[in-house]
């Protein structure tokens, strides 16, 4: 107990450190370090939307969910495998028992470019999807991942996502009214990643490629989690960015318009 004057005699040296690198704070480089990528990069900004980065332009990324600063993104070099990734309506996706509207609602970058998938209205009940050819190397892991959104309440409310041809791969199924992972299967791992507006990125990660050549599918599912149902011919999802990467982890959102696209690695260093 303190009842007169505290009067502290010795003096403490006043210590600054020479190097303070909190990009999560800063959301600079310190002009010490070099930086360099030779291609565009996304990244979540602070409103939770995805943002472009220009070549050799550092990416100081977000939590899309709470927005919290998460600092400098460094990411190894992955290439998109499908080559329209916004484009739905494309040839290069197979259309099965489903309409696909380009452009039509704003999607997670804030841009007129998700395209609407609504399921048949087809009496028997059928696989309301869409899916794409793709060449990959055998024995390497998959990650597939695509961001989707309920168009309305009365749509169907979860998604499934497949890496293969047939009906027995790798798969993960999402619950869209809830965000969670209802399901995965086969070896598969999902997750799911919530984005301003509605909008969730699913992710789905797969096991070693044993053919050359899979289809990573999108298949609408309704609320029981029914693939195979007799839709109204008028609800559906929202459905844009999808990506096909070779690694047991999904990276940023690499864009396509009409070939496989690469995303170099991020080269951040100090010399001297």
């Amino acid at each position: 107990k303190v009842t007169g004057a505290l009067e502290v005699t010795q003096e403490y040296p006043s210590i600054r450190p020479i190097l303070d690198l909190n990009f999560a704070a800063t959301k600079t480089l310190d002009r010490r370090i070099t930086f360099r990528r030779d291609s565009i990069g996304t990244f979540t900004g602070e409103d939770g939307l995805v943002k472009y980065a220009s070549n050799n332009v550092p990416r100081f990324d977000h939590d899309p969910t709470t927005r919290e600063s998460l600092g400098l993104l460094i990411e190894e070099s992955r290439t998109n495998l499908i080559q329209y990734s916004e484009d739905m309506t494309n040839g290069q996706w197979s259309i099965g028992e489903v309409t696909v509207t380009a452009n039509h609602t704003t999607a997670p970058d804030g841009t007129q470019t998700a395209d609407f998938v609504v399921e048949d209205n087809n009496t028997s009940t059928s696989l309301n999807r869409i899916f794409e050819s793709v060449t990959v190397g055998s024995g390497t892991n998959n990650t597939f991942s695509v961001f989707v959104k309920r168009a309305s309440e009365g749509s169907p409310r979860n998604v499934r996502l497949l890496l293969g041809c047939g009906y027995g791969e790798d798969n993960a199924l999402f619950n869209l009214e809830n965000g969670t992972v209802h399901s995965s299967g086969n070896g598969g791992s999902g997750q799911i990643i919530e984005y301003p507006n509605g909008w969730y990125r699913c992710i789905l990660i797969g096991g070693s490629a044993e053919d050359t050549t899979i289809c990573p599918q999108i298949r609408l599912a309704d609320t029981s989690f029914s693939e195979t149902y007799a839709g109204d011919g008028s609800s559906g999802l929202y459905i844009w960015g999808a990506q096909l990467e070779q690694g047991a982890f999904a990276t940023s959102y690499i864009p396509t318009s009409g070939s496989t696209v690469t995303r170099a690695i991020d080269i951040a260093k100090i010399t001297g």
